[in-house]
């Protein structure tokens, strides 16, 4: 990052750095630049920030290895500050980069954070609602060719039965080229589910997959390209977010 950045931007930046520090159990490398002006601080104004990190793990023991993350003008709740926080006024566009090896989101997808926000697929199977839910232990292998490789176990909740198989799927992630493409999806030898719930649920993923933005609590977000190499793979999103981190 620049080193032209006048003291109160300094200060400002480290101040930052320090707050991002105590959300982590762990950094090897965290980078705050903030630009902004002498009249537009005392207002909570920022012109940009950008953050970089390498060797996080959350407190929620979530792994990753390098993020970059961009924000745009926005304005700060400045009393959110004196809370440790970093609190945004209104939600703002970012951009980020993160890199994540596949050991760190084996770990990621079955931890026990991850797994307390997975909620169930509700399907509307020929007017009767069936709930599908992934269960651990999931797995996840980059074996190259820009393959990805996910295996689940799998809970089919229908009105008087219950059952669960294991599933494995195998797509090429959307890149500027070609948008997301599953080559393959089976079920472990002598497992199955019918053919009416797995019809609905192939084209629930799809559409899933396809989707241009997701929600998850108070950020919307969209990946817009998965560069997938042999164990690791590196992200490039587009967000809008109300806090950082």
């Amino acid at each position: 990052m620049s080193d032209e950045r006048r003291l109160d931007e300094q200060a400002i930046s480290k101040v930052a750095e320090n707050l991002l520090s105590e959300q982590v159990e762990k950094a090897q490398e965290i980078d705050v630049d903030i630009r902004t002006g002498p009249l537009k601080m005392v207002q909570g104004e920022v012109d940009s920030i950008s953050i970089a990190g390498k060797g996080l793990v959350t407190q929620q023991d979530l792994h990753v290895q390098e993020i970059e993350l961009d924000l745009d003008r926005f304005a700060i709740n400045l009393l959110s500050v004196l809370f440790g926080k970093i609190e945004l006024n209104q939600p703002v566009n970012s951009r980020a980069r993160l890199v994540m090896t596949e050991a760190d989101l084996n770990q990621n997808l079955n931890s026990d954070y991850l797994l307390s926000k997975l909620l169930p697929l509700e399907l509307d199977v020929n007017g009767e609602i069936v709930l599908l839910k992934f269960l651990p232990p999931m797995e996840l292998r980059l074996p190259g060719e820009g393959k990805v490789v996910f295996s689940s176990n799998l809970q089919v909740l229908e009105k008087n039965k219950t059952q669960q198989v294991r599933c494995t799927g195998v797509i090429h992630p959307r890149t500027h080229d070609h948008p997301v493409l599953m080559e393959n999806f089976y079920f472990e030898e002598g497992e199955a589910i019918s053919l009416e719930i797995l019809v609905v649920f192939m084209e629930t993923l799809r559409k899933l997959i396809n989707s241009s933005y997701l929600n998850y609590e108070r950020t919307k977000f969209r990946i817009k390209e998965m560069n997938v190499e042999r164990g690791s793979i590196s992200l490039e999103v587009e967000a809008q977010i109300n806090q950082i981190p």
